[in-house]
């Protein structure tokens, strides 16, 4: 099998991984902790590592970002080139002189973390820095990460070298994970994420929203602006993904389900991979639906980079990404593998310490998913009826109880 190519666009942290906290320090106070250890994160960074992990000597991911040209920086570059789970680091991460690295405070109790984050290299991330290097490799895969992180990619110029990509390529994968978006705003600077066309639509009905405008050639080319229509696939957890589809609608989207609706209605050709908790994983595309149950975890540890699927349902959902991603690429055709993957990776995650420390090899995870069956439960796959109606097709697969101690 020829070795596939994978680029990772996104964010790179220092996670000061402080662990053993029992309660959050107020002003003025101290509290005692078990441990502070130094190591790679960010969204992409880590979904980046495990991913060329996972792919082994099928897969070369290679990761672009940048990083500060100070102690914090350079110890996150020798940590990556140390670790060789990411083809030639030191070539597609960018240093920056007189920048401070971006990292990230982790204070990780025994179910939750609290974060304070610098942010001074990932707001440095723009297109310019590798389009020329992007645009002479084919890839199988390009992957954003971090994407409300790095503001810098929120310009045309992502947009135009997407699309450029695409059409170069007759196999081919554009993904996306949003991790939590500070602003509240779930829609990027100036509205990169998803383009919407006036309250009105340029119509004068103040009450149309985005999925009734419908008349007009300019009123479809904005709707279909933005980053989210070039993607094949999206993941986001429920937080996020209710928060992006509530965008320009006159009420708020509540459920994964509702937000799977809303967002392969406008973007039918997407896979839209939704990260619910305890609940497992929920994807749909077009008028198909697939649900995958969480694995769960009976020794929870840490929740950092590990994903939003396990019964702890934490994290940022890197793990998760890297787990379902390394599957999807080898049969895009069987979804509900590639969601048993994600799960499976994020669960074995929070079994351990700092999470995505070293990431996991497959044959980690393919012992989960062949010898940790115990119990039997149903993916459901809805294809909508010519009526309207969902059609059910159910198909067997394992909801995997994880032991660990």
């Amino acid at each position: 099998m020829a070795t596939r190519r994978a680029a990772l666009i996104g964010d790179a942290f220092v996670d000061v991984q402080v662990g053993g906290v029992g309660a959050l320090p107020c002003w003025g106070t101290d509290v005692a902790c078990s441990s502070v250890r130094l190591l790679p994160g960010g969204a992409c960074g880590n979904t980046a590592r495990q991913l060329g992990a996972l792919g082994g000597c099928e897969l070369e991911a290679f990761f672009y970002s940048c990083v500060g040209d100070d102690e914090p920086g350079r110890h996150y570059l020798r940590t990556l080139e140390a670790e060789d789970s990411l083809t030639s680091p030191s070539r597609t991460l960018r240093l920056l002189p007189g920048v401070p690295q971006s990292c990230c405070v982790i204070l990780s109790g025994s179910e939750d973390r609290a974060m304070c984050s610098c942010y001074e290299t990932v707001h440095r991330v723009t297109t310019g820095l590798f389009s020329a290097e992007l645009l002479a490799e084919s890839w199988a895969l390009v992957h954003l990460g971090g994407y409300f992180n790095c503001v810098g990619l929120h310009d045309d110029a992502l947009l135009d070298l997407l699309r450029a990509l695409k059409a170069r390529w007759s196999e081919h994968g554009m993904a996306a994970p949003h991790p939590h978006d500070c602003s509240g705003k779930w829609s990027g600077e100036g509205g990169h994420l998803r383009r919407l066309p006036p309250l009105d639509g340029g119509m004068g009905n103040k009450n149309v929203t985005s999925q009734t405008v419908r008349a007009g050639e300019a009123e479809r080319e904005v709707l279909h602006s933005g980053l989210l229509p070039l993607l094949d696939v999206f993941l986001p957890n429920e937080a996020e993904a209710c928060g992006i589809a509530s965008v320009g609608e006159p009420t708020a989207v509540a459920t994964a389900e509702e937000a799977i609706d809303q967002l392969t209605a406008r973007h039918p050709s997407t896979l839209v991979v939704v990260k619910a908790g305890g609940r497992g994983i929920l994807a749909g595309r077009g008028g198909e639906r697939w649900e995958v149950p969480a694995a769960p975890v009976e020794a929870f540890v840490d929740a950092t980079g590990a994903g939003d699927v396990c019964e702890a349902g934490r994290g940022a959902g890197d793990a998760c990404s890297a787990g379902f991603l390394a599957q999807y690429l080898r049969d895009p055709a069987d979804v509900p593998t590639a969601l048993r993957w994600g799960a499976a990776v994020g669960a074995l995650c929070v079994s351990r310490a700092g999470a995505c420390e070293t990431p996991l090899a497959a044959e980690e995870v393919r012992a989960v998913l062949e010898c940790g069956a115990v119990r039997r439960s149903a993916d459901v796959m809805r294809k909508r009826a010519g009526n309207g109606a969902p059609a059910l097709r159910v198909a067997q697969s394992t909801n995997f109880p994880i032991k660990y101690g």
